[in-house]
């Protein structure tokens, strides 16, 4: 069941203060260079792609999912840290030698400055006024 998921996650990032940067990571590790330029050339939204893959529409998973992001949002290693620096994304990616060609790109590094803003606003206004944007 999707809650005793969520509930599960809870459980876990409650016992881990770098639980931000690990969720920021997992997701950039996975893109490939044929993922990243696919994503510049259409604008990919991953928070919309959250929204779905999460079901952050669902009332009891999207309260839980908000509680976490709440207590996880400040700090060295928290959700805020890792979303405003796009330099830390840059570098995320940069570690998969497949990627610094793309990444060398002008359109990828605009790309990269929305993204960041983009996601750093949805999950804010999710987490803190309850907007699922």
């Amino acid at each position: 069941m999707d809650v005793e998921r969520i509930l599960e996650g809870v459980e876990r990032a409650m016992s881990d203060r770098e639980v931000g940067r690990r969720w920021v990571k997992k997701f950039v590790k996975g893109m490939s260079p044929n993922d990243l330029a696919l994503a510049v050339r259409t604008n990919f939204d991953p928070w919309n792609a959250a929204v779905d893959k999460y079901r952050l529409y669902n009332p009891t998973i999207a309260s839980l999912t908000r509680l976490m992001l709440k207590m996880y949002w400040n700090g060295p290693g928290g959700i805020e840290y890792s979303l405003t620096s796009v330099r830390k994304i840059y570098d995320e990616l940069a570690k998969n030698p497949k990627n610094r060609e793309v990444l060398k790109n002008r359109e990828t590094k605009r790309y990269l400055n929305w993204m960041c803003a983009k996601v750093y606003d949805a999950v804010y206004s999710f987490a803190f006024e309850g907007m699922l944007t």
